[in-house]
């Protein structure tokens, strides 16, 4: 009877494995089963997260997708709370481990990767003078996307962005800047190139 008890505790020994630990640093809660830490980086920051829970049946590929959806995730939550946009995440540039402590039946995961900030560089040249819009007429945005300013120019503090066929409602101009009104009402100043 010793030897039953000392082989099934030994194989429960052997059968455990635990992942990677990709940071030593304190990570925080984000939900029930997981936990994260962001590092900030030039241009971008790091994303480490360990995912943990309980399996009747063991399925690592289920715990895998979990820890992939939970990462991307919280990048693209922490890259909204700075009021950026992120470069898409490469899956294949995630690094994952996986382990399952079998006697209790948890699987778990740790993750990291690396999240580039997108470039707020025009994405279309300037090739003419644009042409001075009418007052309370609806232009549509050209570029990709643009930022409204609170002022006219631009040391004035972004208030909010705009993508490519937003309708914005001209108010006034000053100089290359045009006063507009956003779909949701806001009011702010975008440059008049950027209008169609």
């Amino acid at each position: 009877m010793k030897k039953i008890f000392a082989l099934v505790i030994s194989l429960s020994l052997i059968s455990c494995t635990t992942p990677l630990r990709y940071t030593d640093k304190p990570l925080e809660p984000y939900s029930r089963d997981t936990q994260y830490r962001i590092d900030d980086i030039e241009n971008g920051f790091v994303v480490t997260i360990y995912h943990s829970r309980f399996q009747f049946y063991p399925d690592l590929t289920a715990i895998t997708l979990a820890c992939k959806s939970e990462l991307t995730s919280i990048a693209y939550e922490y890259a909204q709370r700075k009021n950026r946009s992120i470069k898409p995440i490469n899956e294949q540039m995630i690094k994952i481990s996986t382990g399952r402590k079998i006697g209790v039946g948890v699987s778990s995961c740790s993750a990291t990767v690396q999240v580039q900030y997108e470039e707020y560089a025009p994405q279309k040249p300037i090739t003419s003078t644009p042409v001075t819009p009418s007052y309370g007429t609806t232009k549509i945005l050209t570029w990709d996307f643009s930022v409204v300013k609170s002022g006219p120019g631009n040391n004035y503090p972004v208030i909010a962005r705009v993508q490519k066929g937003d309708k914005l409602i001209i108010m006034e101009q000053s100089g290359e800047w045009v006063k507009v009104r956003l779909e949701n009402s806001q009011q702010g100043w975008i440059r008049s190139e950027v209008l169609e």
